[in-house]
């Protein structure tokens, strides 16, 4: 097991303490379409925010893959990303078509559980953690850095914060 995965896992473990301790439930198999809505909402908001806080929001999907990751699959493996031919602009446009593979790789996932196939749902999930590194490839982000921050600051979030009541 290489530095990053080692990383990785601690903070999908991490996450999913936090997320617990936080209010929230905890990963299962039944939730995992929700979850996977999350990632998209995710997405999206890294393409509506300002470009250099686009790494903030790649983390959260990093975050939110690895925790089912952990929880679903605690046997997963990282493969990391070997940057080959990435785009030589990087502007809305895009990010915009670059984020179409993860969003793919999302509905797959949902496509896979609905069938109760987990090893196609194990891959998806593989693949959009392998799209957080191409794509941090791609916006000169420090992913690993980005997502240690992001999971420090989650722990000092109030109980349930942005839990939508009612649902």
């Amino acid at each position: 097991m290489d530095s990053t995965e080692k990383r990785l896992r601690l903070l999908a473990s991490e996450s999913a303490e936090i997320a617990v301790v936080n209010g929230f439930d905890p990963v299962t198999w039944e939730i995992l379409p929700s979850r996977m809505m999350m990632i998209i909402t995710e997405l999206d908001e890294m393409v509506g925010s300002a470009f250099d806080q686009a790494g903030k929001e790649l983390a959260d999907v990093l975050i939110r893959s690895i925790g089912l990751m952990h929880v679903l699959f605690p046997s997963w493996t990282f493969r990391p990303y070997l940057p080959s031919e990435l785009p030589t602009r990087v502007g809305k446009v895009e990010l915009e078509r670059e984020l179409w593979w993860s969003v793919h790789h999302c509905s797959v996932c949902v496509k896979a559980w609905q069938r109760s196939d987990k090893v196609r749902v194990r891959r998806s999930l593989e693949l959009i953690v392998y799209e957080c590194f191409r794509l941090a490839t791609m916006l000169n982000v420090d992913l690993m850095s980005e997502t240690e921050r992001k999971v420090e600051f989650n722990r000092t979030r109030p109980h349930r914060h942005g839990a939508v009541e009612g649902l």
